[in-house]
């Protein structure tokens, strides 16, 4: 796996030297990045295949040796695609090999009865913008899909390969789309070594984050390094040493609430938390009602928030204790229409945590663009891709030790 690892960072270096210095040949690959000729060989052999690097005309010479061969990265050509469907918003990406969002669609979502019409009317979209800007999508591939838990159980990979029908696909892979958007905010930020995510949207959805190298061997700082410029391009090889669990806090009984959840049991953290539970406590449609409801100061908005608030610090402190959290990231459509909910939890969260604890989790606001959970879907894909690429390699390596009479150590 190592080896594998090396290859796929190999990969983006050459990527990134040839995208610096077009018309780059082997050999001054080889003396820039000082790597031997035949892992260079390797790594252009992907990156050509995929068509993300296109060799150009070659030298005309009369001397001995072979022509040089010029080498340059294929401009706007897709390499993976993106799609977030939630329940107020969907939104679609395409991205180069170099991780670069070539072009983007939103599509409003006014009512969520399935994930099919939304998904589709963002595909078109997205071919329009793809077209408009010239985007060549036929190489595309591998396709990532974010789409909320209940709807993941009539899921059918069929159904997402007819709608993207208008696009080459490739690979396509689906997760939740908290896991999805878990995927980008952590690659997008300096690296901790234990948080949990969780969006507040329809429900209170959440995702633990951990990572692979052991907390003595990161040093301090790491965990609070500020987070990583937006022009800075993340990839599937950024990701790869996290490990995402996702999961529900919304159904962990709080304080706070004595009403009866739809799971059936009492007392849960949505029945006061989620926007549902929000806007009808608070005596309104939709989260913008919310919003001016609350900046106007009226009592039942206040008191809504406040509730959610209280119940939230009461679940985010059972997190933290139980998983030993370092942060915990923020985000979600309530938390953009009302931030005093973040400020309140803020307030309240330290006090759950006394000195004999020995750390309380930072709170931390996640990144509030909605192409998010788009650009975790394409990580997603692409870290999948690069697993059937690993998949295929060590069965081709396997075929030729056992037909060699060499067993695998």
């Amino acid at each position: 796996m190592t080896a594998w690892t090396n290859l796929l960072r190999l990969e983006d270096r050459v990527l990134d030297t040839i995208y610096q210095h077009p018309g780059s040949t082997r050999s001054s690959l080889v003396d820039t990045l000082g790597v031997s000729r035949s892992a260079l060989g390797r790594a252009l052999d992907g990156l050509i295949a995929t068509g993300a690097v296109v060799p150009g005309p070659r030298s005309q010479h009369s001397g001995p040796g072979r022509p040089v061969t010029y080498l340059s990265v294929a401009g706007d050509r897709g390499f993976s695609l993106g799609i977030d469907v939630g329940r107020t918003r969907c939104v679609a990406l395409v991205r180069d090999r170099r991780g670069a969002v070539l072009v983007r669609a939103r599509a409003h979502v006014e009512t969520f009865s399935h994930w099919r019409d939304p998904l589709r009317h963002v595909v078109h979209k997205l071919v329009e913008e793809a077209d408009f800007k010239q985007v060549d999508l036929s190489g595309v591939q591998c396709t990532g899909v974010g789409l909320p838990v209940p709807v993941l159980e009539d899921f059918d990979v069929t159904v997402v390969e007819d709608l993207l029908g208008e696009v080459h696909a490739g690979l396509i892979h689906v997760r939740n789309n908290v896991f999805v958007e878990a995927l980008a905010q952590t690659a997008g930020s300096a690296p901790s070594l234990c948080h949990m995510f969780v969006r507040i949207s329809g429900g209170i959805g959440s995702c633990l984050v951990m990572s692979t190298p052991p907390r003595e061997a990161v040093s301090e700082h790491v965990t609070t390094a500020p987070a990583r410029p937006p022009h800075v391009v993340v990839r599937a090889a950024d990701v790869r040493h996290f490990r995402l669990l996702a999961g529900e806090l919304g159904h962990i009984p709080v304080s706070v609430s004595t009403q009866v959840c739809h799971c059936g049991r009492t007392g849960c953290a949505e029945t006061v938390a989620s926007v549902t539970a929000i806007c009808h406590s608070a005596g309104v449609d939709d989260l913008e009602e919310l919003r001016l409801a609350y900046d106007a100061g009226q009592s039942a908005a206040r008191d809504a928030i406040g509730s959610a608030a209280r119940a939230l610090t009461e679940v985010f402190t059972a997190a933290a204790l139980s998983a030993r959290l370092d942060a915990i990231v923020l985000g979600g459509a309530l938390v953009e229409a009302v931030p005093d909910l973040m400020v309140q939890i803020h307030q309240q969260l330290p006090a759950q945590f006394p000195p004999s604890i020995g750390f309380v989790p930072r709170l931390v606001s996640a990144n509030p663009d909605p192409v998010m959970g788009a650009l975790g879907a394409a990580l997603a894909a692409e870290t999948r891709l690069q697993d059937q690429r690993l998949n295929e390699a060590e069965g081709t390596w396997s075929l030729s030790t056992s037909t060699s009479g060499h067993a695998r150590p």
